[in-house]
């Protein structure tokens, strides 16, 4: 979407979308130069920064994104069968537990812990999966819960909940969501809406936002170009597909986590939000 209405409306423009596995591959293509412009987890861009997680060893990673605005939030979702009759996590103890493997078993999970004070020695078994296996293995009665960070209304944790009488996401109180900003202060506090996930009732939670990101020496102009096609057309992307576009001018700057490019910084300030 975004690249045929930026050749659209501009004159110059190419734009050639590449699929990578995540934030993570994608800010390795930036910083080769194999691309120019990403989406990557508020967190992630922090962690490149600031050299930490899988970057303590990459120099070029310091300091080197450039932030240019926010796209949507990805929540954290505790699951369980609605029939399992359980409402807190601190009931899981002792139970089996399946992880969305990958950033949320690695860096997400670990924060959820420290929160409530636990640690995995307090389940029967904790398992790193890709979602499709987590959501068989909830199915077949493998597992007893699920920890996931995903977008709103994930089709298939969706069909999952159909298939198992419906799902209680646990509504994550606030003290521990307050523990959860002091140690990550990438999340922002959120809430899963009711029925969702076949007959759910709303859930308290926290949050981190997709953003986008270049280097400081993606021309100016055309960061502004995408901003103002990201801003004026956002309709056009919802309806391409409703996570599209570019969150409100306020999550926008709520989420600057990495310095500004100037470009975007221009905007957002010529826009009279910043």
């Amino acid at each position: 979407v975004m690249g045929g209405l930026l050749s659209e409306i501009y004159d110059g423009y190419f734009v050639v979308p590449e699929v990578t596995t995540g934030g993570i591959e994608s800010c390795k293509m930036l910083l080769n130069g194999d691309a120019q412009f990403i989406s990557i987890q508020s967190d992630d861009a922090m962690s490149v920064n600031n050299n930490t997680r899988g970057w303590v060893d990459v120099p070029e990673a310091t300091d080197a994104l450039r932030y240019v605005g926010a796209v949507n939030k990805t929540q954290m979702n505790i699951f369980v069968p609605k029939s399992s009759g359980i409402t807190t996590f601190e009931e899981l103890k002792g139970k089996k537990i399946g992880v969305l493997s990958g950033t949320t078993y690695s860096y997400g999970w670990p924060v959820l812990l420290e929160a409530y004070g636990m640690t995995e020695a307090d389940f029967d078994s904790v398992e790193a999966m890709s979602r499709p296996d987590l959501c068989t293995a909830l199915q077949d009665g493998a597992i007893d819960g699920i920890f996931d960070i995903t977008p709103d209304n994930q089709s298939a944790h969706q069909e999952v909940a159909f298939a198992v009488g419906g799902y209680t996401v646990i509504s994550i109180p606030d003290d521990v969501r307050a523990k959860i900003q002091e140690i990550n202060p990438a999340y922002q506090l959120s809430t899963i809406e009711a029925d969702v996930y076949n007959g759910n009732e709303e859930a308290n939670t926290c949050c981190v936002y997709n953003i986008w990101c270049c280097k400081e020496d993606l021309d100016y102009q055309v960061v502004y170009d995408i901003l103002t096609l990201l801003f004026d057309h956002d309709a056009d992307f919802k309806a391409a597909h409703p996570l599209a576009g570019v969150a409100s001018p306020e999550v926008c700057i709520e989420n600057q986590v990495v310095p500004w490019h100037p470009a975007a910084e221009q905007f957002f300030k010529d826009r009279g939000w910043l």
